[in-house]
């Protein structure tokens, strides 16, 4: 590039004896002719540089849009990675937990729970095996109780139909006796 002071009108050539004198016309069109081709060699350059820099922001376009895929795709698998590790972290977790310490607590917890429920199903068992005995014997004091009111109705039937019989007995002697009175009244009347 080229100082923007040497392209200044007020720019004067250097001269070799130290005084300054004015240019005549031909080396004042022979330094404009220089400047405008080292103009036109900068510009060209200047326009080359900028095609290239526009190649480039095209370049790098393309490039930071193909690095937007890849980090899209770098993002889904820093996910996934994450999802696998997250995974393979509850794993360690579950087998730590399953080393065979806890493995033993548990099964003696479970073996307890075990004990304890089968002693509270022997224990209601047992309470349920009084009752059943207890309801068997008063179902068997119900019966004998049952049996002797039978009796008692048995006896007080036969009891009931030997006073009917002696009822009718009596009734039938009685009868008989008023008959027989009635014909001794009768008799001794006669006589």
């Amino acid at each position: 590039m080229i100082c923007p002071l040497f392209m200044s009108d007020q720019y004067h050539h250097p001269t070799t004896h130290g005084k300054s004198t004015k240019p005549n016309l031909k080396t004042v069109v022979i330094s404009q002719q220089q400047k405008m081709r080292k103009m036109r060699v900068e510009l060209v350059q200047t326009y080359a540089s900028l095609i290239n820099a526009t190649d480039e922001v095209e370049q790098l376009t393309l490039n930071n849009a193909t690095l937007e895929g890849q980090m899209g795709d770098y993002q889904k698998l820093k996910n996934e990675i994450r999802y696998k590790c997250n995974a393979i972290n509850d794993l360690k977790r579950e087998i730590a937990s399953l080393n065979p310490r806890n493995v033993n607590k548990r099964f003696k917890r479970c073996k307890k729970q075990i004990q304890n429920l089968q002693n509270q199903v022997k224990t209601q068992g047992e309470i349920l095996n009084d009752r059943i005995t207890m309801m068997l014997n008063e179902n068997n004091e119900l019966e004998k109780e049952l049996g002797d009111l039978r009796g008692k109705i048995c006896h007080s039937k036969t009891k009931y139909t030997q006073a009917l019989k002696m009822k009718s007995y009596f009734k039938g002697k009685y009868k008989s006796v008023n008959k027989k009175a009635e014909e001794s009244k009768i008799d001794s009347k006669k006589t």
